[in-house]
């Protein structure tokens, strides 16, 4: 199970900044606050948004923990990376490359 501190600490690492619901930037002033309530060890549920057309950055997904929700934003390019680590896919077989759109193999051994 997923917690919260962990997907901060792997979205900072890749480059994210977390906002919380009112589009604050949690910074090391509300993080403390956050500790101290124990979100940091609580399970998080992640829903990525789709990316918008023409937009390099924005908000890639919301984090809901408990009652509360928080955004991550970021490059969206990078926003397939952060799904892929949290769902574990870099080892998987036929895995797009970090910041590619997935394609479907088209069964012809000629194409690329």
């Amino acid at each position: 199970m997923l917690r919260f501190g962990e997907l901060v600490d792997t979205a900072r690492g890749l480059g994210f900044d977390l906002y919380d619901s009112q589009n604050l930037l949690v910074d090391e002033e509300l993080e403390m606050a956050l500790e101290d309530e124990n979100l940091v060890a609580a399970p998080v549920h992640v829903h990525f948004r789709p990316a918008r057309g023409g937009q390099e950055e924005g908000i890639v997904a919301d984090l809901t923990v408990g009652a509360q929700v928080f955004h991550l934003r970021g490059e969206w390019s990078l926003a397939r990376e952060l799904e892929q680590v949290l769902r574990g896919a870099r080892a998987t077989p036929g895995a797009s490359s970090l910041g590619e759109p997935h394609q479907e193999p088209s069964g012809d051994p000629e194409e690329p």
